[in-house]
């Protein structure tokens, strides 16, 4: 039987179905944006209806600074999840780490530092 990844208009990968065609067509709530083939979120994003590999980023740790990141992303601290739209993360000075952040993005491989 062959495989579906589905995914979101930003390409993000939402889950796997191993169905035919037929059942895909008749199952509208599994969503219409998908391509044929198992890739997985932590290793694949989808543009352009075709799977691409995410790419691997280095983020820059000055202080209690972390800049560097994908834009937009995601940063994970302490169970709360930011938007990080310009690329950067400011600490505030006056907390005592460590901290370990966990960054996602659409677009690259999921990283983690510790501040």
């Amino acid at each position: 039987m062959p495989a579906f990844t589905f995914y979101e208009s930003d390409g993000r990968i939402t889950y796997n179905v191993s169905s035919s065609p037929e059942d895909i067509a008749i199952n509208p709530q599994w969503g219409d944006k998908y391509v044929e083939g198992t890739f997985y979120p932590s290793d694949y994003y989808i543009s352009l209806g075709k799977p691409v590999a995410k790419q691997e980023f280095t983020p820059s740790i000055n202080g209690n600074t972390v800049s560097n990141l994908p834009i937009p992303c995601k940063a994970r601290i302490e169970g709360t999840e930011y938007d990080i739209t310009d690329g950067v993360i400011e600490l505030d000075a006056n907390l005592v780490g460590p901290y370990t952040i966990k960054i996602t993005s659409v677009q690259y491989k999921d990283k983690e530092v510790t501040v």
